[in-house]
């Protein structure tokens, strides 16, 4: 009866804790990094889930000034953070990628944020780059792009490199380290 107790109960536990992990607003720092698998078809998510490409959009950033698929073609890389106003991990990250931006910008390689909570939050979200001194792109969300793009994925922040074309080169579920950023950047600049 106690070893059947204390199965119950580690398996319980182990069931709350992946449960919390992969339904939570951010995990741990450092997560394995996931390839995203290639595919033909636009717009599908990989076998595993994750994207392979972003579809073709036309939103607004923070301005009010409209951005499209297009922004992809003047860098090398972008190096695209999905994030919403209410999530900590999001946030806290946020100041390592600016800095990153920075570090990157004669390199060729951009930086794109989406505001996962979409439209109705841009006030909280101005409000939050303002604060933390953000200046690369955000875009805020339409429903369209929600529904075909955003909704494949469940927890945020989430980080993809993206090349000139729109294709998720690799993809990052949960709050990384600048070191983190550096190596997927890295090791997809030049190629």
């Amino acid at each position: 009866m106690k070893n059947t107790c204390k199965k119950g109960i580690a398996l319980l536990l182990a069931s709350v804790l992946s449960a919390a992990l992969l339904t939570g607003c951010g995990t741990n720092v450092d997560n394995d990094i996931k390839s995203s698998p290639s595919t033909s078809e636009a717009s599908t998510a990989g076998d595993d889930g994750t994207p392979t490409e972003i579809p073709s959009f036309l939103l607004k950033d923070m301005q009010g000034s409209t951005v499209t698929e297009a922004v992809f073609a003047d860098k090398e890389l972008t190096l695209v953070n999905v994030w919403a106003t209410f999530c900590s991990p999001c946030i806290n990250e946020m100041p390592d990628l600016e800095s990153l931006s920075q570090e990157y910008k004669d390199k060729n390689v951009g930086f794109l944020g989406i505001v996962a909570d979409g439209a109705d939050a841009a006030p909280q979200a101005k409000e939050l780059l303002s604060q933390l001194g953000i200046s690369y792109t955000n875009l805020l969300p339409n429903d369209a792009f929600t529904q075909q793009f955003l909704s494949k994925q469940d927890a945020v922040p989430y980080t993809m490199v993206v090349d000139r074309t729109g294709k998720v080169l690799e993809y990052v579920l949960g709050a990384q380290s600048p070191k983190t950023f550096r190596q997927l950047i890295d090791k997809h600049l030049g190629q």
